[in-house]
């Protein structure tokens, strides 16, 4: 599950949920109606107090503050994809990105396919064909993205 938000009172505020990379929210308008500015986001929801067998489960959990990432997919086409594993960089520039694979679902020999996403949430066209070992097996790199900026 993928949730992507734009905390705002003005209109361009969004709420997209994406289960196995389907969209299935996609609400746009203002999203904080509160005064002031600070605010906390976190992992989870609501809970009842007193509650002994309330329990929720967490795995891979990741919280970050841009839309911008690079992911693994079991498919060429992100939006055809089944397996999505966020991948989270230890560094990004212009000319390189670099970060501790974390494999997921994907299997010892399986291929998976790398894409860089944009600041606006806009992959790369086509991912690029690597080993789950570590090993690319194409010599081409991904489109790079239009309008990638690092904060």
């Amino acid at each position: 599950m993928e949730v992507s938000v734009k905390l705002t009172n003005q209109n361009d505020g969004y709420i997209q949920i994406r289960e196995n990379g389907n969209l299935v929210v996609n609400y746009a308008g203002p999203t904080d109606k509160y005064p002031g500015t600070s605010r906390t986001v976190g992992v989870g929801g609501w809970s009842l107090i007193k509650a002994p067998n309330n329990w929720r489960y967490y795995a891979d959990a990741f919280l970050d503050t841009t839309l911008s990432r690079i992911v693994l997919a079991n498919n060429a086409d992100l939006s055809q994809a089944t397996i999505i594993e966020n991948q989270i960089p230890s560094s990004w520039s212009d000319s390189s990105i670099t970060a501790t694979v974390n494999l997921g679902q994907f299997q010892g020999g399986q291929t998976a396919y790398l894409f860089v996403v944009d600041a606006t949430g806009t992959p790369s066209a086509s991912g690029l064909p690597v080993s789950v070992d570590g090993a690319a097996t194409a010599a081409a790199t991904p489109n790079a993205p239009s309008g990638v900026s690092v904060h």
